[in-house]
């Protein structure tokens, strides 16, 4: 390791490392529900289409920062059968990191 690598992974250890641990994240999150369904041949599938169209959605209403369906809060999945396919009803509120 070079001199300036070990200056550099020092510096970072000792001085980034603690400042980017030490900031704290919050969600933002909208009041309203958006709301998105979606079928397929399976469970699985017709879950993934339905959160698939409620992050494409979100992103045209909102913006790609409010699109991410794991930090949205209250969610709600319901689903069932229509036919031999199974279909999926998805709603959440959109949420955004905030660096506080």
């Amino acid at each position: 390791m070079s001199k300036f690598n070990f200056i550099a992974a020092a510096f970072l250890s000792v001085v980034a490392l603690p400042l980017a641990i030490g900031s704290a994240q919050a969600h933002q999150c909208k009041s309203g529900y958006s709301e998105a369904e979606a079928i397929g041949n399976t469970r699985f599938a017709a879950m993934k289409n339905a959160r698939d169209i409620w992050t494409a959605q979100v992103k045209n209403r909102y913006s790609l920062e409010w699109s991410v369906w794991n930090i949205a809060a209250s969610k709600d999945t319901n689903c069932g059968f229509t036919g031999a396919k199974q279909y999926c009803i998805v709603k959440a509120k959109p949420c955004k990191y905030v660096v506080q």
